[in-house]
């Protein structure tokens, strides 16, 4: 399907989405408005609860609480979550539905998509005050999510008031369109912005490129450069998207992508890869979820090695970056299957999914704090801190938020 056919599609979609809303009624909660709702599972008349001093590594994991700050309703589940350096104390958090992986094929003319076609859209719920002892939220989905935040596991902020996201499916289009045509999204964090498609555009996004299929994590470097952990292909995938174009427009005949450790990393289904760059040292901290492993990567090193082509047709060759300068910072096996990742304090805080449990670590890649949750194996993936120092938690079973505040 070309790209002008893709968006015909998700203009049609977004209709049927529209008039199908009581499918998911949590979805439609502060759609395209700028007017805040209350998200379920949010009570803003909670009894105040005193915040300790903040997670610290190497704190007492007995002193530890878990503070309970959404849960959506069943069949929904937050993989990531980040805060807005914009707006401090501004937690957003990707949002996505359960998916059985039945096919969203294009239909036949005159009929509707299949149902499986909606659980594709993911959304974000926006935390105002996510620090306070009673945050409120509202929920924001972009008109032609199922395209732009298709199946979301990722979410990093970048500079001014942006951020992008990245997505675990193999093409962005009807899923019987053979082009591999999936990759990451910037976005505008600006709330005139977000969620509201201007006349006669697709979506609310600043730019979309297409080349990492199965995007299972992200991490912002400068600019409007991203890294994507590329599932397909095993690989780093380091995304430029330069000047972003109109509003729900289609021009990215600007952006670049290179392409690092071609096959050297491993995606599990269903579990998000995360991925933390430190912009004073120029590593990439990158979770390889296959090899229950987290690598650092010294962006400044490597070789040219070739090139390989993109199923987008606006991107030019990908180029192929060789060998860096690279160590297994948490070896195989010392966490059981990690995930979620967050760069803070000079230290780095890894979720492990099997065991539910929140592990830090020093940049030399030794344990110095270990929380255990006590949540059911297969529950946590993203973190982030906050500026309070607390540890704020995705979850993959029940879609529940959760602060880790250290006492």
């Amino acid at each position: 399907m070309g790209q002008a056919a893709c968006r015909a599609s998700n203009r049609l979609y977004a209709c049927l989405v529209r008039r199908s809303l009581p499918a998911l009624l949590l979805f439609a909660v502060g759609c395209g408005t700028n007017e805040p709702a209350l998200l379920p599972g949010v009570d803003a008349g909670a009894e105040p609860r005193p915040t300790g001093p903040g997670l610290l590594a190497g704190g007492d994991a007995t002193r530890a609480t878990l503070v309970d700050l959404y849960t959506p309703p069943r069949g929904t589940f937050a993989p990531d979550l980040e805060f807005n350096p914009v707006r401090p104390g501004e937690l957003w958090v990707v949002l996505r539905r359960a998916h059985d992986g039945s096919p969203c094929d294009e239909p036949l003319p005159g009929t509707r998509p299949a149902r499986s076609c909606e659980d594709l859209a993911g959304a974000v719920a926006i935390f105002a005050d996510a620090t306070s002892p009673a945050p409120t939220a509202r929920l924001d989905e972009d008109p032609n999510s199922w395209h732009f935040m298709r199946l979301p596991t990722a979410i990093a902020f970048g500079d001014g008031d942006t951020f992008a996201t990245a997505g675990e499916a193999r093409t962005a289009n009807w899923d019987d369109d053979p082009l591999d045509f999936m990759g990451p999204t910037l976005w505008s964090s600006d709330p005139q912005i977000f969620g509201i498609e201007p006349e006669g555009k697709n979506g609310s996004h600043l730019d979309m490129l297409h080349a990492s299929p199965f995007g299972m994590g992200i991490a912002h470097e400068r600019d409007n450069v991203y890294w994507v952990a590329n599932g397909q292909t095993g690989s780093l995938d380091r995304y430029d998207f330069a000047a972003p174009h109109e509003i729900g427009g289609a021009d990215h005949s600007d952006g670049r992508v290179w392409r690092w450790l071609d096959g050297e990393l491993e995606r599990v289904p269903g579990l998000p890869a995360h991925l933390a760059f430190d912009g004073e040292t120029g590593l990439l901290y990158a979770v390889d979820a296959g090899h229950r492993r987290v690598i650092s990567v010294d962006t400044a090193s490597g070789r040219d090695d070739g090139q390989v082509g993109s199923d987008d047709g606006q991107l030019g060759p990908i180029p192929l970056r060789r060998d860096p300068v690279q160590r297994d910072l948490i070896a195989p096996g010392r966490l059981e299957a990690p995930s979620g990742i967050a760069l803070a304090g000079g230290y780095l805080y890894v979720t492990d999914s099997a065991t539910s449990s929140l592990v830090a670590f020093d940049l030399e890649g030794s344990e110095v704090a270990r929380y255990p949750t006590g949540l059911p194996p297969g529950t946590l993936a993203g973190v982030a801190i906050g500026p309070d120092g607390n540890a704020y938690l995705g979850d993959l079973v029940s879609g529940t938020i959760r602060r880790l505040e250290a006492r």
